[in-house]
């Protein structure tokens, strides 16, 4: 199954969750894909073990960085909304910690200068669309 789908600003990465409804441990499934001659392969590249699923439970993407450094993803092992980082495009992701902008967050990504972030969490009315802005 494919699902998940998040593309980059630039329209060059495609990150995606990639699994079988019956998978169970510890596996890769969350990936990207570069574009190549104008279109993405499903294969994509592995991001690391800090992204992997475990049983029936996902990392799952929901925004990345322009410089594609930083990818925010809800967490269905941890329980959690979380940002994770690496060093450059070729290495997996390697460290990565909660973020918390709302209580029960679903989906999280940054503007281009990465110092917004837009969010969906609950609010008054259910789940509503918030901004929250970096401060010097």
């Amino acid at each position: 199954m494919l699902t998940d789908a998040v593309l980059s600003g630039d329209e060059a990465s495609f990150f995606f969750s990639h699994y079988v409804s019956s998978d169970a441990g510890s596996r890769a499934s969350l990936r990207e894909s570069r574009r190549s001659n104008n279109g993405f392969g499903f294969g994509g590249s592995d991001l690391g073990e800090l992204l992997y699923a475990s049983g029936t439970k996902r990392r799952i993407p929901t925004g990345v960085s322009s410089d594609l450094l930083t990818l925010f993803y809800f967490d269905q092992v941890k329980g959690d909304f979380r940002v994770a980082w690496r060093i450059n495009t070729q290495e997996p992701f390697t460290y990565s910690e909660t973020l918390s902008p709302g209580t029960a967050t679903q989906a999280a990504a940054p503007n281009q200068a990465c110092n917004k972030l837009y969010y969906s969490a609950d609010g008054s009315d259910g789940v509503d669309l918030f901004a929250s802005s970096v401060s010097n």
